[in-house]
């Protein structure tokens, strides 16, 4: 199942979103998402995760319960750090996707040693240490 729901200003991710429990592929893109609830990772059989130009900051850790994750796009959000949790993807993402997000060398580095395995897009690093 898929479900798109990019370009609709939604601020708020519903705690009902839990009960889409075979959603392979959620686009929220192009939103004024904040903050990620912590249902939308009990979505197990997720395999596409579509997050870009939202204003969310953070991953929460429980981002490690999507095992069967294969691509996540946080294309122009502000996430700049990770938490340590997210290398349990390692296996199984393919791409991440973090283009037009504004971080330093540095983090990225810190990044890609979470996930060694992973195809990473990252726009040039900035001197902003």
């Amino acid at each position: 199942m898929v479900l798109n729901l990019s370009k609709n200003k939604i601020k708020v991710i519903p705690a009902k979103i839990k009960e889409l429990s075979n959603l392979v592929e959620l686009d929220l893109s192009s939103n004024k998402i904040e903050n990620l609830p912590v249902e939308l990772f009990s979505l197990y059989n997720l395999k596409k995760l579509i997050l870009n130009r939202n204003d969310i900051k953070t991953l929460p850790a429980e981002i490690a319960n999507l095992k069967n994750l294969e691509i996540l796009d946080l294309w122009g959000t502000q996430v700049v750090e990770f938490p340590k949790e997210v290398s349990q993807l390692n296996s199984t993402l393919k791409i991440l996707d973090l283009r037009v997000v504004y971080m330093s060398e540095k983090q990225q580095d810190n990044i890609q040693k979470l996930l060694p395995d992973v195809k990473i897009y990252f726009s040039k690093g900035c001197n902003c240490d």
